[in-house]
């Protein structure tokens, strides 16, 4: 749809224009610090380009025909953020499009240029996003039976059976999963090593405490082992090869959105719930939750501590994964245990437990 309307409107000369500048800057993460900027995910990249292409298009559309990209400027950014506004956009896609404009401004050398979000925005309801959800995503709650769907992964390709296990029983993302070495991590010591494909870099060990498991861990040796490299990931493949064969597969199961209503991500979703529950003792709020037995500091306990199984290590982006327990814990007496720091001591920043 962007694409086509991009190319309906806009010169081929502008588009290729907006290539080769894309082009040099796409693969790498944005740091507004100015730091050592990492490599992006391809659907980074691919969210780039086609917002891009869409905000020259819309500027066109709207009267604002731009010769040449580079001939972004102030009075573009208000245009289309009252356009946007009128069309009661969704405040996470606000967010990720002048995001984009920040980054795309400093590949043109216009680094400043896009101010924050709330100078183009004068309702400040309109920018609110919520990360709490309250619907579960996890397969479980969409009728799919997972085992069943990851024999059938199995059967047709063991190594994206493996993927899937990983994910639903170490709540690993599709990156992780992939690019795990499981023959360099210290399975011996109880717990899976990852720190290949994480989000920032930043490694994280996942506690092995169930037979089921030990088992997909042992697996994920015996896969590796078959490999020169250590890797789980199809021989001969690079990541990003990897990433189209690894969805490839999910629409032959039809394991997507459009088909059963489920992503992969959603595995993810239903390990962080399951221990959620485990380590509260209740059910997930997105579940029902517990109102009236679940106390703060063990709500709080259990946010950091699946937070940073997940390799977040932030308690607050749990709601996300299980849903926020809302107004029921507001008048919670908090223990004296709490301290300054959290849970027993604990910062929501801080790993625990892993």
């Amino acid at each position: 749809m962007t694409k086509a309307l991009a190319n309906q409107v806009l010169t081929p000369q502008f588009r290729a224009e907006l290539a080769r500048l894309i082009g040099p800057h796409n693969r790498k993460a944005h740091d507004r610090r100015g730091g050592v900027k990492r490599d992006c995910s391809s659907a980074t990249r691919d969210d780039r380009e086609s917002i891009l292409l869409l905000v020259f298009a819309e500027l066109w559309k709207l009267g604002y025909k731009l010769k040449s990209p580079t001939g972004l400027r102030e009075k573009h950014l208000h245009a289309l953020a009252t356009h946007w506004h009128s069309k009661n956009l969704a405040a996470s896609t606000l967010h990720k499009r002048f995001c984009t404009l920040r980054v795309f401004a400093g590949w043109v050398g216009k680094r400043g240029l896009v101010g924050d979000i709330e100078t183009y925005f004068e309702d400040p309801a309109a920018l609110k996003r919520s990360i709490v959800t309250t619907k579960s995503r996890a397969w479980e709650d969409a009728g799919v039976d997972v085992a069943a769907m990851i024999q059938q992964a199995t059967t047709i390709d063991e190594r994206f059976g493996l993927y899937l296990s990983l994910q639903h029983h170490f709540g690993l993302r599709v990156k992780e999963s992939i690019q795990l070495r499981p023959l360099h991590s210290a399975f011996d010591e109880g717990v899976l090593e990852v720190y290949e494909g994480t989000k920032g870099g930043r490694p994280r060990l996942v506690p092995i405490e169930t037979p089921a498991q030990q088992e997909v861990a042992t697996w994920a040796r015996k896969v590796a082992a078959k490999s020169r490299t250590g890797r789980i990931r199809w021989p001969g493949h690079t990541w990003i090869r990897a990433h189209d064969r690894f969805y490839n597969l999910m629409k032959k199961i039809k394991a997507t959105k459009a088909q059963l209503g489920i992503t992969a991500h959603g595995l993810r979703h239903g390990d962080a719930q399951r221990a959620y529950a485990k380590t509260s003792g209740c059910p997930s709020p997105v579940h029902g939750g517990a109102p009236g037995k679940l106390d703060w500091a063990t709500h709080h306990y259990a946010a950091i501590k699946v937070s940073c199984r997940l390799g977040h290590n932030r308690a607050d982006v749990l709601g996300y994964y299980v849903g926020s327990p809302g107004h029921s814990l507001r008048t919670t007496v908090l223990p004296s245990r709490i301290g300054p720091l959290g849970v027993a001591g604990v910062s929501p920043t801080q790993t625990v437990g892993v």
